[in-house]
Order: structure tokens, then sequence, then C-alpha cells
């Protein structure tokens, strides 16, 4: 659990104690606020579950989507291990990338098959 404010470092993977349904998320800002005394955690949320979009009353603490952001002290904060959580980067279908051994076996197929050329001919009408 994140009871040392030092423990939490923007970037580190998270959830908050007793709300699992608003999933995980990561660190976008740790330190004192405008808007209420003590150390406050703002992460950001992989899901749009939070309520704001790293700005509280005029302050922007971090930048993400609507909804995303979300404000807790640090005690509220469960760190994540890097297995437990994959980052949603990985997470995110994303088009398949070729290899270069995929791409040269590829090519040697392409190169090894042969190729067929279908004509058809067509009769001219006499005049």
């Amino acid at each position: 659990m994140g009871d040392n404010p030092m423990d939490l470092q923007v970037g580190m993977r998270a959830m908050v104690q007793g709300k699992q349904n608003l999933g995980p998320g990561t660190i976008r800002f740790t330190g004192i606020t405008k808007f209420q005394t003590g150390h406050w955690v703002g992460i950001e949320l992989d899901t749009p579950n939070g309520k704001n979009d790293g700005e509280v009353q005029g302050t922007r603490y971090f930048n993400c989507p609507p909804n995303s952001g979300l404000f807790v002290r640090s005690e509220q904060v469960v760190l994540l291990d890097k297995n437990d959580d994959p980052p949603p980067e990985a997470s995110t279908p994303s088009e398949p990338k070729e290899t270069k051994e995929v791409k040269e076996v590829k090519e040697k197929d392409a190169a090894a098959s042969p190729k067929t050329t279908t004509t058809k001919t067509v009769a001219k009408p006499e005049n």
C-alpha cells in the first residue's frame, strides 16, 4: 500500500483501495494541491471511471482524457506489480507487425512460386 508518499512515483501502476470497480491506472501526480490540504495522488485510470481530466477547480495537475482522472489520498493507493497489470498499450489490440524473418520468407515464397498469366485471344471481325 502507498502509506508513505515517498514510495509513490509518477508512472507507477496503481489501483484505489476498496474501489476495484474503478480499475487500474497510472500515477500522474503526487503532492500538495490547492483544492484540499495534505498529500494527494492523481491517477489516470485506464477507463473513464474517474471524475476529471487532471484539472480540479481551475488548476491543471496533469493531462488525461475526460473522466479518466481521479485524486485520492496516498493511503488509498495500492501499487501494482508490473506482472499483475500490463500497461494499457500492451492490452490494446494493434496492427500486427511483420518481423524481418516473416518478410524474407514471404519474399522467397513469392519468388519461388510460378506466376501464371492468362491471355485471351479475341477474334477480330472481318470488314
